[in-house]
């Protein structure tokens, strides 16, 4: 009989229990000598779980057998729960292996062939499924309490932290505790995200520039970075949500858990909520949204409920709308706001940005704006330039006096020549580094906006925003519009360049017919005249009150 044997272990404490896979591949080639079977190939897992079939070695065994069933009988396993732990991929795959005239054996529960063969082999499988789920949930109970006594539940710190052990009676229990090497990096990564305004590629690229690499010496990548930003831990808040298959048998108030003031925090709750509100703010729009003929798609958020809004036809599809995501999908119940004519509120938005945003005053600041960032570059570039210069000078006096010391014959060439080549190196560095910077200078220089110049640009974006195309006009509205969010009695749009701060808010409103709440950057358009034209039909028959 010609058998493949397949061994798999999920976890340490497995191996320590007997379950290593040296030792399950023993007892089956004992077992395959005692039969006389001969041994085609060896198939083994280590660290996967059963409940999934996807485990390299596992794919790699089927993969075999559907390409040598022909030489095939059986797959031996040390229990079946080593072949599956997932009754329903259990299912398929010995179905699968059947067809294919390859029997799954196990060594240490041998099921005798007869009507009941089926049955007892499915009864062992629901067993071991089962046991499973009853022990992916008491270690999900178990890591909750623990989380909430203040301990540390997992057995890898997160980045900027290291493990503390903590005698917690008998047991071992474990806290976090910055890292030195690590916890400077948590915060400089929060600053150049919030303060710089810098993406986590960006970020990525310039901590791995620099040579910088995490405690375990791996580079830093994106993913890293948005999971640095996006965890509360830095804080100090642990929470924990179990996402994991298994967790949809606990109760919904067990499928999570938070404990504020764990642990030391690396950061401070402003800092974050602020990435938190700028990773929302940078989501990318998808791309049926880019493909839309709805202008304002993507920019859109309803201010009862925060949902997205989304473009919506009439049944007739000759009227167009944008509707609150909750309510069209939930109802009323969900959220009331219901939906806003389209053509009507792209109309006051494009209104409104020609109006408020390309006015001179406006264009003024932000010429003014600009300008001051550029000669802030200005002197930063000439403090770098200063101390390159120094740095240039003192390694060119270190190189003068290594060459004069050769030359008057205190020194051998040879004895000197590594000494002479490194510094001949750095003198060129930082000659390319102060050329750069010179080219930096002339661009910023280069760079300073004159009013007379914007204007005629100026012209240019308005006739776009009158006469191009729905996608050309999307675009230029997502430059300079972070979010539109529209409620039942007033329209809020918040740009992402500065506005005019004028202590005359009444004048400024009694001509724009806007005023100003919040941030400089927040335009609130309060007016009710604005409630009308923005209802479809059925919402102005419900809201008549207002009118």
């Amino acid at each position: 009989m010609n058998v493949v044997l397949y061994a798999r272990v999920s976890s340490e404490r497995q191996a320590d229990k007997g379950l290593a896979i040296p030792s399950q591949l023993r007892e089956l080639r004992r077992f395959c000598e005692g039969k006389s079977h001969t041994v085609l190939r060896e198939f083994t897992d280590e660290g996967f779980s059963g409940t999934t079939d996807k485990r390299p070695g596992f794919q790699a065994m089927i993969s075999y057998c559907r390409l040598n069933h022909e030489r095939l009988d059986g797959l031996l396993v040390w229990k079946f729960n080593r072949f599956s732990r997932e009754r329903v991929d259990s299912a398929v795959y010995k179905r699968y292996l059947r067809k294919l005239d390859i029997t799954v054996i196990s060594i240490t529960e041998p099921i005798a062939e007869s009507i009941d063969s089926e049955l007892m082999e499915a009864l062992v499988e629901a067993m071991d499924s089962r046991f499973s789920k009853s022990l992916a949930q008491d270690v999900m109970r178990g890591m909750r309490e623990v989380a909430k006594r203040g301990f540390y539940p997992f057995s890898a710190p997160t980045i900027g932290y290291n493990r503390k052990e903590i005698r917690d009676g008998k047991a071992k229990r474990y806290t976090l505790v910055p890292d030195e090497q690590e916890a400077p990096f948590v915060g400089r990564i929060f600053d150049m995200y919030v303060n710089k305004q810098m993406g986590a590629k960006g970020i990525a690229v310039t901590l791995n520039d620099e040579g910088l690499t995490t405690k375990k010496g791996k580079p830093w990548s994106t993913k890293r970075i948005l999971s640095i930003l996006s965890n509360p831990i830095y804080t100090g808040t642990l929470h924990i949500e179990f996402t994991c298959d298994n967790a949809r048998y606990l109760p919904p108030e067990d499928r999570s858990v938070t404990v504020e003031n764990a642990f030391a925090p690396l950061i401070g709750a402003d800092i974050f909520a602020q990435a938190q509100r700028l990773r929302k703010q940078r989501a990318r729009t998808s791309p049926r949204c880019l493909a839309s003929h709805y202008l304002l798609i993507g920019l859109l958020t309803c201010q009862q409920c925060g949902s997205k809004l989304y473009g919506v036809s009439g049944k007739s599809s000759r009227h167009f709308y944008y509707a609150c995501k909750r309510y069209y999908e939930s109802g009323k119940r969900a959220c009331d706001f219901g939906m806003v004519n389209r053509n009507r509120l792209d109309n006051i938005v494009l209104e409104k940005v020609a109006e408020v945003l390309l006015s001179d005053s406006n264009l003024q600041l932000l010429a003014e704006e600009v300008n001051k960032e550029l000669y802030g570059n200005e002197e930063r570039i000439s403090e770098q330039h200063h101390l390159l210069t120094a740095q240039l000078h003192k390694k060119q006096k270190q190189l003068d006096r290594l060459v004069d010391a050769v030359e008057t014959g205190q020194i051998t060439a040879s004895a000197l020549q590594p000494r002479i080549n490194a510094r001949q190196v750095e003198v060129e560095k930082l000659l390319i580094k102060l050329r750069q910077l010179d080219q930096q200078d002339e661009i910023t220089e280069a760079s300073a906006i004159d009013l007379e110049r914007v204007r005629p640009y100026v012209e240019s974006l308005k006739n776009t925003l009158s006469t191009a195309p729905v996608t050309t006009q999307r675009s230029v509205l997502q430059s300079f519009i972070r979010e539109i969010e529209v409620g039942k009695d007033e329209l809020s749009i918040e740009f992402t360049i500065p506005r005019e701060n004028t202590d005359r808010e009444q004048d400024f409103a009694s001509v724009l017919g806007t005023v100003k709440s919040g941030t400089p950057e927040r335009t609130r358009t309060s007016d009710l005249r604005f409630r009308k034209p923005l209802l479809c039909p059925t919402e102005l028959r419900a809201h008549s009150e207002f009118f």
